[in-house]
């Protein structure tokens, strides 16, 4: 619902939904691009001294159980949750 009352719809008429009821323009600049690359951050007690501090990942979508990111490692082929995401929104996966 959060993202349907962001969207435009056919009852009103050139606007979306919140800004007919509120008055004003919502706010999207949360909203990320489904599949982009994104960059996560690999906590220090799931690495070793020479490990890599990050991972390149695919992001998925926001988790339904707290406040984090979902994201798909190809290269271990395991799903990830995460808060600390930097995300590429020019760059899909190929």
């Amino acid at each position: 619902m959060h993202i349907l009352n962001k969207s435009p719809t056919l009852a009103v008429k050139n606007i979306t939904s919140e800004e007919a009821w509120s008055g004003l323009k919502p706010v999207v600049d949360h909203f990320r691009i489904f599949g982009c690359v994104a960059y996560m951050h690999v906590l220090d007690t799931k690495r070793r001294k020479l490990d890599p501090k990050g991972g390149k990942c695919i992001f998925l979508g926001v988790n339904e159980e707290s406040k984090a990111y979902r994201l798909y490692n190809p290269t271990n082929k395991k799903t990830h949750i995460s808060r600390d995401v930097v995300f590429d929104e020019n760059n899909s996966w190929n």
